[in-house]
């Protein structure tokens, strides 16, 4: 199975180095989806930051960008 790596970026990054192993590019949205919907329920940030200066950055494991989306659009319903 593929690895996919979740990453945390704003000014700093939160960077994956473990990855997930997963089945294809869909079942890596939902996983992105659920992370980040716990992470914006169980806090209002992470270093410092609120969670809409912050996005969510998938990389496969090559490291080619898959997709991203902001932290705030999870937050307020609207994940991706």
């Amino acid at each position: 199975m593929p690895m996919y790596y979740f990453h945390l970026r704003d000014q700093d990054d939160l960077t994956d180095v473990d990855g997930t192993e997963l089945a294809d590019i869909d079942a890596a949205r939902e996983h992105a989806d659920t992370v980040a919907r716990e992470l914006t329920f169980k806090t209002t940030g992470i270093l410092d930051e609120d969670w809409s200066k912050w996005s969510m950055v998938v990389h496969d494991g090559d490291g080619l960008e898959l997709f991203s989306f902001g932290m705030s659009t999870v937050r307020n319903g609207n994940g991706k």
